[in-house]
């Protein structure tokens, strides 16, 4: 076993030694490239702080030979940082000037707030940006972290207050989505005397759900009119504004709105941070986030492992791996991102903004969109257009024993596998909590992305979430053995775990699940659900699951525990729905309604029906290799597939615990004398998903101790 040694107070022109370390791991990297070691190898971190102005990039070369692996590991558990900011010096922090004290609007809070000189610091400013809904994704601005706590950049109402309502749409500005490009603005009333303070900020941003129940957005603000109390957005929403029951707006990035601990606002202009601190200043760690590139980057490099190291205090992401194979973020805790702690797989190229519909349309003369290595981008709208793209995410990689939390756009973006050929990546996320994850953007970017192939999500717990824990597309995923509670809880229209929108994306396994406490209060049109197979949705599973007080909101149409929509054909079975307010799926389409969608020329189709290998826009399920994995497929194309109602062995069970061994401390593991299950009656089941054929089946007891994390700190 090889051993490097690296230290803050090293010197990269040291031995690497123990005793006489190297500074960083740019200096570890080069060092191994000039004596290419083969042998297993560990690059020791002592415990510290490792500043990053830039990424550290691995590439091929960095690579260990198959049967080796190098590491970069903290040394016998010490701590270490992997840090892309700043540390401010809290004893230059000094009470806010008389003329600075003027314009913050709740005067009780002046005598504690601070300012800091940032420019004696080396920054590069970031803008707080328009974000949200189909919006690319972009790096944080900077952001404060006290304590390595995130602070709250200065809103109104504060994040712990409800939203304002939208009442008043005086135009509701360009609608995107329906070809219009124009990009007129959207201007709408308000109604409180407090918004006439505003008139003079130059970066506020109007942040909130603007028409649909599942699109936050965040537009920069244009003009704020006191005389006609109207504020003016500098960009359309992509749907347009529109006034309803749920429809809302803060407003985000103001000085004026500092008012209580933890609110800040930076002035890149003046170079200044204004700030509540929530603790005495005294010896407080204050650090500002800087690099806007992923901290780490690893391009076609294998068997590189990464443990026991926390990466934190940056704008963008924590780590990239993009081809290569058996990588692997062990044992870390990633934490203060901007956007994603993990990405594996490419993204793409950021579309502009009002030029498309977020659907494969574009403006006149906007070029066709493109992936992008070492950004997320327009991810989405990637693979809306182009769904089987291949974002080389390569395979075998893993992230495992990780702590995710506190980060801006979502948590891990997990890609790999070839849709064409059904070539599985086996990228996996196991043994990792993963929460708080939408500090800037809420929808659409979940605690774990998945697309691909064969990729597996196992063992983790994920939780608040105010949208989806799990987004998925793609082939034959597996879901199994996590926790997922007190998610989807600001919006509406919605599961915990979603897919939608491609019936070639078929083969995903969703099984051995405790999923609980999902209870959004929108006052929407649209319930929530646990599970949600959206738009033609069909032939995926669902087995084995502990579903816990799923309970709707108040809406004119609410969802099933497990929902889909316009879909069908998907193995509901072995389940127990336990105190939901609704446990019976609603089949709103079967494989009739599919049917029609697959011979007529829409989206649908395209996505099934591309046979050309190099048109990304679909796959071909009438290829050999998609007839052999999915025949269902095929006969159903062709008008043979027999409807089937896979909805078997599950089990209802309201208000009554006695057969579980604590249910009042969530254990719901089944009691050995539990008749209604022990003692089950056996059923005959046909279930193309499952490969059964006339199979007499009884209820397959899981064991609910193998659910959840095991042994993270």
């Amino acid at each position: 076993m090889n051993q490097i040694f690296i230290s803050p107070s090293g010197n990269d022109n040291g031995r690497g030694s123990i005793e006489n370390p190297l500074a960083t791991l740019t200096g570890a990297r080069d060092y191994l490239r000039k004596r290419k070691i083969i042998e297993n190898t560990i690059i020791y971190l002592r415990k510290g702080r490792y500043f990053l102005d830039k990424s550290f990039t691995l590439s091929s070369v960095d690579s260990a030979p198959d049967g080796y692996t190098i590491t970069y590991s903290a040394y016998e558990n010490e701590d270490v940082f992997i840090d892309g900011g700043i540390i401010l010096n809290a004893g230059a922090a000094k009470k806010i000037s008389e003329e600075t004290a003027e314009r913050i609007i709740e005067k009780g809070a002046v005598p504690y707030i601070y300012e800091i000189d940032l420019g004696k610091y080396n920054i590069s400013y970031g803008t707080y940006g328009n974000r949200g809904f189909r919006r690319a994704y972009i790096p944080a601005p900077n952001e404060l972290f006290i304590n390595q706590m995130p602070q709250n950049i200065a809103r109104y109402p504060r994040r712990t207050d409800k939203p304002l309502s939208l009442k008043t749409v005086i135009d509701s500005g360009s609608c995107p989505y329906n070809g219009e490009f124009d990009i007129r603005p959207a201007i709408f009333q308000y109604d409180i005397q407090r918004c006439d303070f505003w008139k003079n900020a130059k970066d506020a941003y109007v942040s909130g759900l603007f028409h649909a129940s599942y699109a936050d957005d965040t537009i920069k603000v244009a003009k704020i009119d006191t005389e006609q109390k109207t504020i003016t957005t500098g960009l359309p929403h992509l749907f347009g504004f529109q006034a309803n029951t749920f429809t809302s707006w803060s407003i985000v990035n103001l000085i004026e709105e500092i008012s209580e601990t933890g609110d800040y606002f930076i002035d890149a202009e003046n170079k200044t941070l204004y700030f509540y601190p929530p603790c005495n200043l005294d010896g407080a760690l204050i650090q500002l986030s800087v690099l806007d590139t992923p901290m780490v980057v690893m391009e076609n490099v294998s068997n590189i492992i990464f443990s026991g190291l926390t990466f934190e205090n940056s704008r963008g992401t924590g780590v990239y791996i993009e081809g290569g194979y058996n990588c692997r973020i062990e044992g870390c805790t990633l934490r203060n991102l901007g956007m994603v702690a993990v990405q594996i797989g490419q993204g793409a190229a950021a579309m502009p903004e009002g030029k498309h519909t977020a659907h494969g349309k574009r403006a006149e003369g906007i070029p066709e969109i493109t992936g992008e290595s070492r950004k997320i981008g327009s991810w989405h709208e990637m693979l809306y257009e182009f769904a089987a793209w291949n974002n080389n995410g390569g395979h075998d990689h893993s992230i495992e024993n990780c702590s995710i939390y506190n980060t801006g756009t979502g948590g891990i973006l997990l890609g790999g596998g070839d849709r064409k050929s059904l070539t599985p990546a086996n990228n996996y996320v196991n043994n990792c909590v993963i929460h708080n994850v939408n500090r800037l953007d809420k929808t659409y970017k979940a605690g774990v992305n998945i697309s691909g192939v064969g990729n597996k999500v196992t063992h983790c717990e994920i939780f608040d979430m105010p949208g989806f824990a799990i987004y998925l597309h793609g082939n034959d995923h597996l879901i199994e053995y996590n926790k997922i509670h007190h998610a989807v809880t600001e919006v509406s229209d919605a599961g915990a775990i979603y897919m939608g929108r491609d019936i070639s994306e078929v083969g995903n396994r969703i099984q051995y699940n405790f999923i609980y406490d999902l209870n959004c209060a929108l006052n929407s049109n649209a319930g929530i659900c646990a599970v949600y197979f959206d738009d033609y949705s069909s032939f995926n599973c669902v087995y084995g699951n502990f579903f816990y007080r799923v309970c709707q909101s108040s809406c004119d149409m609410a969802f099933g525990t497990v929902f889909w929509n316009r879909g069908g054909q998907t193995s509901v079975a072995n389940n127990i729905f336990i105190d939901c307010t609704a446990a019976l799926p609603p089949i709103l389409y079967g494989a009739r309604g599919i049917r029609d969608m697959l011979r007529s020329e829409n989206l649908i189709s395209i996505r099934a029906l591309t046979n050309d290998p190099d048109d990304y826009r679909g796959v071909d399920i009438k290829s050999d290799v998609y007839r052999e994995k999915y025949p269902y497929l095929y006969d159903l194309y062709c008008g043979n597939y027999q409807n089937q109602f896979m909805y078997w062995n599950n089990i209802i069970v309201n208000n009554r615990y006695d057969g579980f061994e604590g249910a009042e401390n969530l254990n719901f593991k089944i009691k050995e004398d539990y008749e209604r299950i022990t003692c089950s009656e056996t059923v005959n089941i046909t279930d193309c998903i499952l490969n059964l054929d006339n199979a007499d089946k009884k209820f397959d007891i899981v064991d609910f101790s193998k659910i959840g994390v095991i042994g993270i700190k």
